[in-house]
């Protein structure tokens, strides 16, 4: 049964009814996905309620998942009450969310006026219930039903307006009574930001309890109150605090004791604070426990991101840096690596005594530094810090970014590189062998004067930094590629000479399939023949994007046969294939000839999950139209911009044919975007409204 009869969307403020009773009937006994929106009862409240529960609630015992979105509190409380006392046995997810312009009006009427509605029984005919995320505030905390069975719970905004006291027993309770549980995402209240110390909550530490299950614990609200609860548990599974950054935050306060509990090793991302500035009056007693620093963070042998807030980060970015209290930062540091930042501000009022003091502080450590960004650092004193790594040792340097805006491209970025051409740049980066990813936007060295790249796994080249012939590109493309075996993502922006030549000028280019395979992203800013002949000389079994935006991502018909007999990019998930623009713009109409070798390609690109065809003519009558009904097994966007000479009913076609087959997903979006002059490959009334009434559609001219 295709999911697309399956999902019941109740989101428009004029439904259409006998499209849904229709979806309803070809359903079968089929799980149905029901979606409830607030903008179905703006102009008609209580009718539609009626009608939508004359079609949902005879089928409550196939209700598969349940999503409300900002539905009046009475309305929804009418809803949710249909599953009390009844059986559902196959729901598995529910959804009751309110966006934030309900949080401050109705959210705490709502609470004061129904604090005694009792949730418990509610789910209790749902014993498979597995997601359940709960914004609404009509339920008091206490008559939340017991989540025997869930692996995701997540309370948002609104819901949980508690002291911090009772926030703390609520989540001891719901994971005493949840032993299955795998997310757990609370958002505490308001009084969050009160003014209450850490000692105020100190009293509520427990015993350490054992929850084997839990994998993500997101304590959105105050650090110490998200400490307590670390302090108290045993979570030998835990993988993340969730994001955003403050909400992965611990004190110092917990590093000995959850470094010596067994959920140090799977931890994938910390943020660890210490005091701010005293002058703040934040507690100088925190940095009291920066002993335990280093034996904690080795106890978390699976961090991918470690932050320290006030421990040691090194930022140059205002016009009057705060000296003392960078010096303070440094000083605290101990041995811990360094992130460094050093934007163009400040060196706006004093270039070089900012210069050299800066250099005094850092240059000493470069031991110890992990990153350093530089943005818009004028091309002198750039110059000047990185050639602070030259002959120099930085063992534990893993990422460089030298960037640069916009506003230098134009001017500074080509005098630089006239007047700095024979800057060697080579020996730079010879001390730091564990760089890893390295983000070149600065023009001062010679293409072919850039360092050997040999353990990268990121390089990006951005605007203003290859200005060089199509080419040199593509034998620079080679070069680092083959330098860099282990390379993940490359970005490279070929300059402006990328729009003067023609395809034939580059064909020549074209190399015998080389292996890479560690790529995963090859982003090429530039010509589509230029990215043609460097994709037809490489086979990359694990790329997965040619980057964004759409015409990044194009190749030409001329590498469709190449790519159909290859082993090129089985991986790939998103492609655009474009062939000749109208003749009369003068592009190359022989592009058009490769246009058969296009469905034994596509055949290769099993993972695809957006295709899009660009000035592509299929023949006529559909004669090079890709069978997408029976390949490209996840494929969910289909898009056709400017293309001739296929059918609209073949493109029916495609779509119901994904719809029957169980094994191939459903197209979610489709784009037919017919050439200016042909409006017979305009969708008539009826098609669109068939195509919209099935999936995302869209269609100039409609």
């Amino acid at each position: 049964m295709p999911l697309l009869w399956n999902r019941l969307e109740f989101t428009k403020d004029v439904p259409r009814w006998d499209m849904l009773e229709a979806k309803l009937k070809r359903s079968g006994q089929a799980p149905l996905e029901i979606v409830v929106e607030e903008k179905v009862f703006l102009k008609s409240s209580m009718p539609h309620l009626r009608r939508i529960m004359r079609m949902i609630v005879p089928h409550i015992w196939r209700w598969g998942s349940l999503r409300m979105v900002d539905v009046p509190h009475k309305i929804r409380r009418v809803l949710l009450d249909q599953l009390r006392g009844r059986s559902a046995p196959l729901l598995r997810w529910v959804e009751v969310v309110q966006e934030p312009k309900y949080d401050r009006t109705w959210g705490r009427r709502i609470k004061s006026t129904s604090r005694n509605w009792d949730a418990r029984s509610i789910f209790d005919g749902a014993p498979n219930l597995r997601h359940l995320e709960w914004t609404s505030p009509e339920a008091d905390c206490r008559l939340l039903p017991p989540f025997q069975n869930l692996l995701t719970l997540k309370f948002g905004p609104g819901t949980l307006d508690l002291k911090s006291e009772q926030f703390i027993q609520l989540v001891f309770h719901i994971l005493s009574v949840a032993p299955a549980l795998q997310v757990l995402s609370l958002f505490h209240g308001p009084d969050s930001d009160d003014d209450t110390s850490d000692g105020d909550v100190e009293h509520l530490v427990q015993p350490p309890v054992t929850h084997s299950s839990l994998q993500l614990l997101h304590i959105k609200g105050r650090t110490s109150v998200r400490g307590v609860i670390l302090r108290s548990l045993n979570l030998p599974k835990l993988g993340s605090l969730g994001e955003p950054l403050s909400d992965a935050e611990i004190n110092t306060l917990c590093l000995k004791p959850l470094a010596l509990s067994s959920s140090a090793p799977r931890f994938r991302g910390l943020v660890i604070t210490g005091s701010a500035d005293r002058a703040y009056s934040n507690d100088p007693t925190l940095n009291s426990y920066m002993p335990s620093l280093r034996s904690a963070i080795t106890s978390f042998q699976g961090l991918v991101v470690v932050a320290f807030s006030y421990l040691d980060f090194g930022e140059f970015a205002s016009d009057v840096p705060q000296w003392n209290l960078l010096e303070i930062k440094l000083e605290r540091s101990s041995h811990a690596s360094l992130d460094i930042v050093i934007a163009e501000k400040v060196f706006l009022k004093s270039g070089m005594p900012h210069l050299r003091r800066i250099m005094r502080m850092i240059v000493p450590h470069l031991e110890r530094w992990k990153s350093l960004r530089m943005v818009d650092v004028p091309h002198k004193i750039r110059r000047v810090l990185l050639d602070q790594l030259r002959g120099k040792s930085a063992p534990l340097l893993q990422r460089v970014e030298v960037a640069q805006g916009k506003k230098y491209d134009r001017t500074w970025g080509f005098r630089i590189k006239s007047t700095s051409r024979h800057w060697d740049a080579r020996k730079i980066f010879d001390g730091a062998p564990n760089l890893r990813h390295l983000e070149w936007t600065n023009p001062e060295a010679e293409y072919r004067l850039l360092p050997p790249f040999r353990n990268l796994l990121t390089l990006k080249m951005g605007p203003g930094t290859l200005d060089i012939q199509a080419e040199q590109f593509i034998q620079l493309v080679f070069r680092i590629l083959s330098a860099a075996p282990d390379l993940q993502e490359l970005s490279l922006s070929h300059g402006p000479d990328s729009d003067d030549i023609g395809t034939d000028s580059v064909g020549h280019l074209v190399q015998p399939p080389v292996t890479h395979s560690s790529l995963q992203l090859l982003h090429i800013s530039g010509r589509t023949s230029v990215r043609g002949v460097i994709l037809l000389s490489l086979n990359l079994p694990s790329l997965r994007s040619l980057g964004g935006p759409l015409p990044d991502a194009e190749i030409n018909t001329l590498c469709c046969k190449a790519v159909a007999r290859s082993t090129f990019a089985p991986s790939l998930r998103g492609i655009v294939i474009t062939g000749s623009a109208d003749r009369a713009y003068g592009s190359d109409p022989t592009l058009n000839s490769h246009t058969p070798s296009l469905p034994s390609a596509i055949m290769n690109f099993q993972n695809l999950v957006v295709l899009a065809f660009r000035f592509i003519d299929f023949g006529g009558n559909n004669k090079w139209l890709p069978n997408l009904g029976n390949c490209c097994l996840h494929l969910k966007s289909l898009n056709f911009l400017n293309c001739t000479g296929y059918t609209l009913k073949a493109i029916q076609a495609i779509v119901e044919m994904r719809m029957k087959r169980e094994e191939v997903e459903s197209l979610e979006e489709l784009r037919i975007y017919p050439r200016y002059g042909w409006w017979e490959d305009t969708p008539s009334n009826e098609e669109f409204a068939w195509f919209e009434g099935v999936l995302r559609f869209n269609s100039i001219g409609a």
